[in-house]
């Protein structure tokens, strides 16, 4: 499996990478925010119960939320920090006609769903140095 991921710093789009709020942190500790992107490779299915993917930037020490912003995968994802693995949800259709008449919950991918090969995954990442 070839999952590329790439940081992009606070630092590089505003000019100044900490965030301190005193209500989030020791003084000892700064916050830091970034973006992390995840590529995943051409070959890359679906695993049921997540994509292993490391988006801790270097430096950093302890990740403290991850809100993901963008994908063209179509789906839903879901950053799971304990196990550090990208989840992905969507719509089964499973209607015969191909028609949904109502809503439905969104359900995990399958596993070795193709649905996420190729695709790109971008993060808005909080974590502590």
């Amino acid at each position: 499996m070839t999952v590329t991921i790439s940081v992009t710093d606070w630092e590089s789009m505003v000019g100044s990478k900490n965030f301190s709020p005193q209500s989030l942190i020791s003084s000892a500790r700064k916050l830091v925010m970034y973006i992390a992107v995840v590529t995943m490779g051409a070959g890359d299915n679906y695993a049921t119960g997540g994509v292993s993917a490391n988006i801790l930037a270097r430096g950093a020490q302890t990740l403290k939320h991850v809100i993901p912003i963008d994908n063209d995968a179509l789906v839903i994802a879901r950053y799971d920090k304990t196990n550090k693995k990208i989840l992905m949800y969507g719509e089964i259709n499973d209607d015969a006609a191909g028609v949904n008449t109502a809503a439905k919950a969104l359900t995990e991918l399958a596993n070795a769903s193709t649905i996420p090969n190729s695709k790109v995954f971008s993060f808005l990442v909080f974590a502590q140095t």
